[in-house]
């Protein structure tokens, strides 16, 4: 599914930036590691659903992510993903290099309408 004679990424998302908190689960994203690099297609699926800004990663090529139970250092067991979970890999993508984690979060809650009125 990756493509052949390609290294590939492999992240542990278990922390929404944010949201800043913890998940109830670890999630695992793969991902090829020379997606910029190697003519892989932009990847709609993703970049139609995190918001985009100025500096915002194109992402490229196929990605994979499954839902560990829990947080155990080497857990044995997957579950489904549901929407919550495709939501933390989304927030995590969007966010992803980004420095200024506290204006995108205000950025976020400006696009949904729900930032909280100046004073």
């Amino acid at each position: 599914m990756m493509g052949e004679d390609l290294y590939v990424d492999q992240r542990y998302i278990s922390w929404n930036m944010l949201l800043d908190r913890e998940l109830e689960n670890t999630i695992v994203l793969k991902m090829r590691r020379e997606f910029l690099l190697d003519g892989s297609r932009p990847n709609q699926s993703i970049n139609n659903h995190i918001v985009m800004r100025p500096g915002t990663q194109i992402w490229k090529g196929p990605f994979v992510a499954f839902r560990l139970q829990g947080h155990a250092p080497d857990p044995t067991h997957c579950g489904d993903m549901d929407t919550t979970d495709f939501k933390m890999v989304l927030d995590h993508l969007s966010v992803f290099g980004d420095d200024d984690i506290e204006s995108y979060k205000q950025r976020r809650l400006q696009k949904s309408g729900k930032a909280p009125a100046k004073e």
